[in-house]
């Protein structure tokens, strides 16, 4: 006669394949609402995303990844490059792909890849996908078409030059015309028979003065964020600009040693022209000192000399185009040159001891020279 069990035990036996399965159907369940909301996340995206196994095999692929290529995604997945691309461009992604599962490190690179519409050019993000154990198990990637992005900078690049060219060409003209106007109102100042015009002709000549140092203006502000920004020793760039300044009757010294500040390749005439306009209008000025100093700020350059200083009434004027006894553009330019670097300048000396700018560049723009780098 067969034996059956206790029925106590059967139930429990029976009770517990039931929660089993009951939490591998809620976990099935949750894994597939995970699945469809990362999908959904990427098909989203508007970048073009992809993931491959380590044989080269599409096992995920984004809607823009499809859009781009014009095939259904369910098409892609389990395909090769070789399947999907141009021989040369798929031995191209195999070759970077091996590299990157190989090494564990991911990679930044360009790839121009010819299409039904023309040649494209895009922006690849490539990174092993590792397990739980730490172990590269697949390949990730994003791509950016940029094509559009480098065309508009191409053509904006082509419009720079063409403009710079013309307005180089403009102010050569217009300042050799200038040169002749001062050369015939040399000529009739020293004409006896225009002596009773010799005011005009002063105004004249100032007039002239003042329209070549505006297109020279023009010329150094059209260069003004022209070239790519780079590190620059702040006490070689003074000590450069002071040895090159003819400046006999003022002693110079810089206090900046170690420091390093992103800025215009132009940040030399900063130094140069602050020292133009001691030099010009600091009366009885015989220091001028520079120095750095770390702020909660920032890094804080001081230019200071003992001249007269500047009246509080023009110190809220100094700084606009046009103003001062000459061309009054020395300080407006190197304002607007310290500005494209997000560097912040200002006069706070005292009317009768001398001025005082302070250039305060933040965070991120300034920086201490290594040890090995000094010297």
């Amino acid at each position: 006669m067969e034996k059956h069990g206790d029925p106590k035990t059967i139930f429990a036996e029976l009770a517990n394949a039931t929660k089993q399965c009951v939490e591998k159907r809620v976990a099935l369940e949750s894994l597939m609402e995970t699945q469809n909301r990362f999908e959904s996340f990427m098909d989203h995206s508007p970048t073009i995303s992809f993931i491959k196994d380590l044989q080269g095999q599409y096992v995920f692929v984004n809607r823009e990844y499809a859009i781009m290529l014009n095939i259904r995604k369910e098409d892609i997945v389990g395909r090769t490059d070789l399947d999907l691309w141009p021989k040369a461009a798929a031995e191209s992604f195999r070759e970077a792909d091996k590299r990157i599962t190989s090494s564990g490190i991911g990679e930044k690179f360009s790839e121009v890849i010819e299409q039904s519409d023309g040649v494209h050019e895009y922006l690849t993000f490539k990174f092993p996908l590792v397990n739980s154990k730490g172990k590269g198990t697949l390949l990730g990637g994003v791509s950016f078409d940029v094509t559009d992005m480098k065309r508009y900078e191409s053509a904006l690049e082509l419009a720079n030059t063409k403009l710079g060219i013309l307005g180089d060409l403009t102010r050569h003209d217009a300042i050799n015309q200038v040169s002749v106007l001062e050369g015939w109102l040399s000529l009739l100042k020293e004409d006896e028979c225009a002596a009773e015009l010799r005011n005009h002709l002063e105004n004249m000549t100032v007039a002239t003065k003042t329209l070549r140092e505006q297109l020279e203006f023009a010329g150094e502000y059209e260069a003004v964020g022209a070239d790519n920004q780079a590190w620059t020793d702040i006490q070689e760039a003074c000590v450069d600009v002071w040895g090159k300044m003819a400046v006999d009757d003022i002693m110079f010294e810089c206090q900046c040693s170690g420091f390093e500040v992103l800025v215009d390749p132009m940040f030399p005439k900063v130094i140069r022209n602050l020292v133009d306009n001691t030099a010009r209008h600091g009366e009885g000025a015989e220091m001028i000192r520079i120095f750095c100093q770390e702020t909660p700020d920032g890094l804080r350059l001081v230019y200071e000399d003992d001249g007269a200083g500047i009246a509080s009434e023009a110190k809220v004027k100094i700084f606009d185009k046009g103003f001062g006894t000459n061309s009054g553009f020395g300080l407006y330019l190197i304002r607007e040159l310290l500005r494209i670097s997000d560097a912040r300048l200002r006069e706070v000396g005292e009317h009768g001891k001398g001025v005082r700018f302070e250039i305060v560049f933040p965070e991120g723009r300034y920086r201490r020279k290594m040890a090995s780098e000094k010297g």
